[in-house]
């Protein structure tokens, strides 16, 4: 669509970022040329690693946030005002 002004991808910190799926949904909103910025979820948690999803993804912007606690929510709008121009 052409209306769309660039994608946030949300992931689980505490899962593998490298499952398949992951990486074909990557692939194909590069392909379209829109800019991503992933979501790292679940960050209140103690297993979270949110590194893991900066490693995976390097090219793209990672926000580390928490939706249950709203933990940098703000810093999540403020990379989409940034990214999203």
């Amino acid at each position: 669509r052409e209306d769309i002004d660039g994608v946030v991808y949300m992931l689980d910190s505490t899962s593998d970022p490298f499952q398949q799926v992951n990486i074909m949904m990557i692939g194909i909103i590069e392909s379209r040329k829109l800019p991503v910025i992933i979501a790292a979820n679940k960050i209140d948690l103690p297993d979270a690693a949110p590194q893991k999803i900066r490693s995976a993804f390097p090219q793209h912007p990672v926000v580390p946030i928490s939706c249950l606690e709203g933990k940098n929510i703000e810093e999540l709008y403020e990379q989409m005002v940034h990214s999203f121009r």
